[in-house]
């Protein structure tokens, strides 16, 4: 049962920051676990071998830390990568090749007929003009990949590619904050090695 819970904690925990609202999903789940867990151990189980508390206090140890520390830094790279559009302003007005009204396939096949997706866009001649940008910061294996920070969303000459001030803001908080957080933990769980030994 404790597998059940831990699974429920976890994806809780690690899509918080994209879908807040899983705070009371996983809050009713795990109420609905309580009362089948009660009820099944009052009615339908039989008595268990006593295996003491050891994956109790494993889940508490070493488990709900990693959670509680996974929260943070994960929340701080999906903060960073907002709006995941993949499109940056390149504060520069579209030239004069796109300037016009063009019919854009969303899906389908134009080969077939299918016009049901065909869209019309028109572009005017004070439009901004955006180009690709990777904004899946979680999976950026640079030197500026952890801990989460604002230096993830500079260019080369250190102009700001796609987060605003506040976002930056956020980010810088929040991956430092990790940071500190994963080595106090770091730092407890090693104390705690020791001190056993």
């Amino acid at each position: 049962r404790y597998t059940t819970v831990t699974k429920l904690v976890f994806l809780c925990f690690f899509f918080s920051t994209l879908y807040p609202v899983g705070f009371f999903v996983c809050a009713i789940a795990l109420t609905i676990t309580y009362f089948v867990d009660k009820f099944c151990l009052f009615r339908v189980w039989k008595k268990a071998p006593p295996l003491g508390n050891e994956i109790a206090d494993f889940s508490r140890k070493y488990l709900y830390t990693v959670m509680l520390v996974a929260l943070v830094i994960v929340s701080a790279y999906q903060f960073a990568g907002f709006p995941y559009d993949n499109l940056c302003d390149t504060h520069e007005m579209a030239g004069n090749d796109y300037v016009g009204t063009f019919t854009v396939y969303t899906g389908g096949s134009k080969n077939y007929g299918d016009d049901a997706h065909a869209v019309q866009v028109t572009i005017a001649n004070n439009t901004s003009s955006f180009n690709f940008c990777n904004m899946n910061c979680m999976y950026k294996f640079d030197r500026d990949s952890f801990p989460p920070s604002s230096s993830m969303n500079q260019d080369k000459n250190g102009d700001s590619l796609w987060m605003t001030e506040t976002q930056e803001n956020i980010v810088d908080l929040i991956g430092f904050y990790g940071l500190g957080l994963l080595i106090v933990v770091a730092a407890y769980r090693l104390f705690d090695v020791i001190k056993e030994r």
